[in-house]
């Protein structure tokens, strides 16, 4: 009978291995996903045109990276950016608003590091005086942060 024998070491390189293997393909699959969302997007939009026949929803880029938090573990993304200049009934512009990504993930670290900063400024408790920089804003009370980011 045959006997194999790894070092530690190479068990934890392997597993460690197996995690990253996990993330990107984890990375993969929601970019993916979010391109076919935006495409479907787009497509459903083709036969909107402005007076110069010019598509009102078209490709804008992609958002700068941020980090999400998955099972397999944080992933850095760039979501893909539409740019809808169609109008409803009201006047107000159309947006865009993903299923997969939405963005409240963006606004909780937002609103954590204002939460954070109130409450550190001046090392007083939150709910006491504080002086906020000039164009922040402090959070309202019984707010609590998400615990995926602390």
């Amino acid at each position: 009978m045959h006997r194999v024998h790894q070092k530690e070491e190479d068990r934890e390189r392997h597993l460690l291995d197996l995690d990253e293997i996990a993330r990107q393909g984890a990375r993969r699959m929601l970019a993916e996903a979010l391109e076919a969302e935006v495409e479907g997007y787009i497509e459903a939009a083709t036969d909107h045109r402005d007076e110069q026949g010019r598509a009102l929803v078209v490709r804008n880029g992609y958002a700068r990276k941020r980090e999400i938090l998955l099972g397999a573990g944080a992933v850095e993304l760039k979501a893909p950016r539409v740019n809808d200049r169609r109008v409803d009934e009201d006047g107000k512009r159309k947006r865009f608003k993903s299923v997969i990504l939405p963005p409240y993930t963006c606004a909780a670290r937002q609103k954590l590091r204002r939460c954070c900063r109130y409450s550190t400024c001046t090392g007083s408790p939150a709910g006491t005086s504080c002086r906020l920089s000039k164009g922040s804003s402090a959070p309202k009370p019984g707010f609590r942060p998400l615990r995926s980011l602390v």
